[in-house]
């Protein structure tokens, strides 16, 4: 066993009285029960508080123990890194058609027209409502057929981001305003929105700060992470090679696991403006998929009357699967091994988890490790809310 990093009061205590002892031995009665007891329990005390101290400002120097002020002192100073802390906005766009005709007229669409997704808590996973805002105005020329109108949200955070999930169509916005009537006959054709967040966590820092750890030197893939990790809509990122066009993909995500093609460009554009991308090299930002997924798993309960507390069992389940699945760095490799043990431990009433399978909810295809193709492009796996499927026994 390691060596603690501060030694125990005793130690010191113990020093103290066998110094006493040994220049009065008359005073070792009076150590334990007697006058000199109070000394040193004095002294215990006052070394309890410097003992505390140092152990907080322990924890403060090291990445893995740092939290909050401390966590922030340390980004700052060690590794250069920091995030504004203030919540941010959904950005993304809505494109608008209109069929071709030959009395078309054009217009503008004024800054701050509005939009809004509708609310649907009965979907899995459910949507948030949220409203939206062109953020500058628009003219319509009367040929155009298409436009792309830039939005945000209308208030911050993570409500107003649209996940995108492979084999389902994803929460369309709509129209919350009228267009003027030369532009009536435009309908909305595609939409999406991301980059929204309640602010900085412990957890962004201490990615964005293992990025910075090795890619604040020099133009490297470390660069492009520690680059695209420094905006604060930006939660996810992970790379690969595209060794056809000969460059780097960087796929970038959201809190909510979504992602926009102004998201995107902005990114992009902070890699070039700054020295992450490096000369006469090739970037493409692009967003990180996800796939809906179930779990199907037999539990061995330690004792039967844990089954009268399986909702409060599941629920951690839930919580050590959403863990596994999301703050892994290496979120797009699975292995159906690994789940049944993430299972066993998210509970101390579980005994073992015997089986544990993993199904694609697209194609219903249950898969023991990561199919090749999701892995190569790093697909996200989301476990939706009622996707977890239990089969449940206890010890007798």
């Amino acid at each position: 066993m390691a060596s603690p990093v501060l030694p125990p009061l005793s130690t010191a205590i113990t020093v103290g009285t066998n110094t006493l002892v040994g220049l009065r031995p008359q005073a070792e009665p009076f150590v334990v029960s007697g006058v000199w007891g109070r000394v040193f329990d004095g002294w215990k005390a006052q070394l309890a508080k410097l003992r505390a101290r140092a152990a907080d400002e322990l924890r403060a120097s090291r990445l893995a123990s740092a939290s909050e002020d401390s966590l922030r002192e340390l980004a700052a100073s060690e590794f250069y890194a920091s995030l504004p802390s203030d919540p941010t906005r959904a950005v993304g766009t809505v494109t608008l058609t209109r069929p071709f005709a030959g009395d078309m007229q054009g217009g503008p669409i004024a800054q701050g027209f509005r939009f809004k997704l509708n609310a649907d808590p009965a979907a899995s996973p459910p949507v948030q409502g949220a409203a939206y805002e062109s953020t500058a105005p628009i003219w319509v020329n009367a040929t155009d057929t298409t436009v792309y109108v830039p939005i945000q949200g209308t208030t911050t955070g993570p409500g107003g981001n649209i996940p995108r999930y492979q084999g389902r169509a994803a929460p369309a916005i709509v129209l919350a305003d009228t267009l003027p009537d030369p532009l009536s006959t435009f309908t909305v054709a595609g939409s999406d929105a991301a980059g929204g967040s309640s602010g900085v966590e412990d957890a962004d820092l201490r990615q964005l700060c293992s990025a910075m750890a090795a890619g604040q030197w020099n133009a490297t893939d470390p660069a492009l992470l520690a680059g695209s990790l420094l905006d604060a809509g930006v939660k996810h990122a992970i790379m690969l090679d595209d060794i056809t066009l000969g460059q780097v993909i960087l796929r970038v995500a959201d809190v909510s696991w979504a992602s926009s093609a102004m998201l995107q460009r902005r990114v992009l554009q902070a890699l070039k403006d700054h020295p992450w991308l490096g000369f006469g090299c090739r970037a493409s930002v692009q967003p990180i998929y996800n796939r809906l997924i179930a779990v199907r798993a037999d539990v061995m309960l330690t004792d039967p009357k844990h089954t009268a507390s399986m909702q409060e069992i599941q629920a951690n389940i839930s919580k050590a699967l959403r863990a596994y699945f999301d703050n892994r760095k290496k979120f797009y490799l699975v292995y159906a091994e690994s789940i049944g043990g993430v299972i066993a431990r998210a509970d101390e009433r579980i005994m073992s988890c015997p089986a544990a399978h993993v199904v694609d909810v697209h194609t219903g295809v249950e898969f023991t490790y990561t199919p090749a193709q999701a892995a190569a492009n790093r697909v996200h796996w989301y476990l939706t809310d009622d996707a977890l499927s239990l089969s449940v026994k206890a010890a007798s």
